[in-house]
């Protein structure tokens, strides 16, 4: 799940708790689960004090719902804009530099190995 590294974004997790509470009660035979977290859409290696306090925040918000959240993040990147405005993903982009596909292949790796998946 996506979160932007802002307090204020914790805020909604009760309501995503109970609605996913809400969905496993009426579709038993269905399976959901928050795999984690992934901080996206903030300012790469910002030493700001704010900053770090609010993803501290967000991760003991988390941990009290039992969410894990990754270690890797994906920062903001106008080739992300672009690569949703062209219908195509970030490694097709031709204006998208390495370090932000390397970035985003490196959240991938996790993701794929935290639901089982080898890659």
């Amino acid at each position: 799940m996506p979160i932007r590294a802002e307090f204020l974004a914790s805020i909604g997790f009760p309501l995503l708790d109970r609605s996913i509470q809400a969905f496993k009660k009426l579709h038993e035979d269905k399976v959901i689960e928050v795999s984690g977290l992934v901080f996206n859409d903030f300012v790469r290696k910002s030493k700001k004090r704010e900053h770090r306090l609010a993803r501290e925040d967000v991760q003991a918000k988390a941990a009290e719902h039992g969410w894990h959240v990754f270690q890797h993040h994906i920062p903001g990147s106008d080739s992300y804009l672009r690569a949703a405005r062209e219908g195509t993903a970030i490694f097709n982009t031709k204006a998208a530099r390495d370090f932000v596909k390397n970035e985003f292949r490196s959240f991938a790796i996790e993701f794929f190995a935290r639901i089982g998946i080898e890659v």
